[in-house]
């Protein structure tokens, strides 16, 4: 037992190492979620749109500290309330949303994002990996349309 660790402590650590398999497969996953590569949806926030004019923005997905996140395949969901007269479709890793909105309000929605990368062999775990943190975010985005 390390010294001063509570014994708690230790055996939650003990018994994760356990039930997760080899301290290789542990470790590789503690490493990926330092470097932090995951999945992220790049926006400053939507624009304002105006009833009754053309509205065009966008949401696009990367992954991050990957250099290779062209070599993912990208894959979107767009619910909640979107302005009535605006649709959303994907353009490669980007979530367009365009039309002539036809009411007033606060839209509330939210985008997912789930990737699938190419995996690689892992001699240390012995399974293939895509070297992510997670392959799933979700934000909220919200257009107002005055």
């Amino acid at each position: 037992m390390i010294k001063g660790a509570p014994k708690g402590l230790f055996m939650c650590f003990l018994f994760a190492v356990l039930s997760l398999g080899s301290c290789a497969y542990v470790a590789d996953d503690i490493f990926d979620c330092i470097i932090n590569s995951r999945p992220v949806l790049r926006s400053d926030g939507l624009e304002d749109g105006t009833v009754d004019t053309f509205y065009s923005d966008y949401v696009y997905g990367e992954i991050e500290n990957n250099p290779n996140d062209d070599n993912f395949d990208y894959y979107f969901d767009v619910y909640g309330n979107l302005p009535n007269g605006v649709d959303w479709y994907v353009d490669y890793r980007t979530v367009v949303f365009e039309g002539i909105p036809t009411r007033p309000g606060r839209y509330h929605f939210t985008v997912e994002l789930w990737v699938e990368g190419p995996l690689v062999w892992n001699e240390a775990t012995g399974v293939y990996d895509d070297n992510l943190c997670t392959d799933f975010t979700e934000r909220n985005y919200t257009i107002v349309v005055r």
